[in-house]
């Protein structure tokens, strides 16, 4: 039989894998659709501005550039994961696994995303400087296409685990003790709630870990690639293989 903290260490451990993460999954695929959207419309938006601010070549080039650069980015994607959800049927501890590549994966796509989003935003706000704005599209697909590659994927990846590693770790340091409450009942609800909070407080530190080194990135990609190469594990510039 087990004893009183096995058996909440059993209804928690149950609780995470058949509701918490697969909740996590569906709001990240949810955040990631959103992104997705407003991507394509900030496009079409900024290929309208620059037709009617700048020229019809800018506008073209827009489509011809930004739009080819991002296919390319999710293809790559698309061939790079392993995600596999396994069916409600054969839900078992083995699939814990299974659900954090998911969960993991859909967060460092959405991550990247995020941050060409924003800065697409700040694309649309741009009258009529036709160089300046040149220098903006130049700058985001030279970064899609560096993050198009799968060893930068791969070192992202590893990154983003790192990092939930990190706040894991830190969350189970300071777990409350099963003595600090006196009802067993209390004690479960309580537990739960706290690894619901937890686990998502973690994906989102991880995830915004890094949209923040990609819009560092997109900044000056240039000026700023070794730093984000050393900052994310890289040691060898991928863009060399792009020739």
């Amino acid at each position: 039989m087990m004893d009183r903290h096995n058996i909440s260490d059993f209804i928690i451990a149950m609780y995470i894998l058949t509701r918490i993460l697969p909740a996590e999954l569906h709001q990240c695929e949810a955040l990631f659709e959103d992104a997705m959207a407003r991507i394509n419309n900030q496009i079409s938006y900024i290929k309208l501005k620059a037709f009617k601010n700048i020229d019809a070549e800018i506008a073209s080039k827009v489509d011809q550039t930004i739009s080819l650069s991002l296919d390319k980015l999710m293809q790559t994607i698309g061939k790079w994961n392993r995600c596999e959800i396994p069916p409600k049927s054969s839900i078992s501890f083995d699939n814990m696994s299974d659900y954090m590549v998911c969960i993991k994966e859909c967060y460092l796509t959405t991550s990247i995303l995020m941050a060409i989003n924003e800065y697409l935003d700040g694309m649309s706000t741009i009258k009529s400087d036709k160089s300046y704005f040149e220098k903006k599209i130049d700058n985001l697909t030279k970064v899609i296409n560096y993050l198009s590659s799968s060893n930068v994927l791969e070192t992202l990846y590893k990154r983003l685990e790192k990092k939930i590693d990190e706040e894991l770790h830190k969350a189970m340091n300071n777990q409350t003790t099963y003595d600090e409450f006196e009802d067993m009942q209390i004690n479960y609800l309580a537990e739960l709630e706290k690894s619901n909070h937890e686990i998502e407080y973690i994906f989102q530190v991880a995830s915004n870990d890094i949209e923040e080194n990609i819009k560092y990135l997109l900044k000056n990609p240039e000026e700023n690639i070794k730093q984000f190469n050393r900052n994310i594990g890289i040691e060898e510039d991928y863009r060399d293989n792009k020739k």
